[in-house]
């Protein structure tokens, strides 16, 4: 989904806050419904929250692949690791 592709994002922070909203509206209009009265499976409120902190941590990541997603995610917690 190109939702979650980080070749996708866009480039500036001004693009960065409507990015994905249409999208990540679809997902959630489909796992807000109870499901065999059940409680939902996703709080609409969190999951915003939730996709905007990703978007941001994106951002911040500058990767332009999922490989390169990997090799930073991984870098960063070897470092962190490192710290400990």
């Amino acid at each position: 989904m190109m939702l979650f592709n980080p070749a996708d994002f866009p480039s500036s922070t001004k693009d960065m806050a409507d990015y994905g909203n249409k999208q990540i509206s679809v997902l959630l209009k489909h796992f807000r419904k109870e499901i065999g009265g059940k409680a939902p499976p996703v709080c609409v409120e969190g999951a915003l929250r939730e996709f905007s902190l990703f978007k941001n941590h994106m951002f911040d990541l500058k990767v332009s692949s999922f490989e390169g997603l990997a090799d930073k995610i991984l870098s960063q917690e070897a470092a962190f690791f490192f710290l400990l």
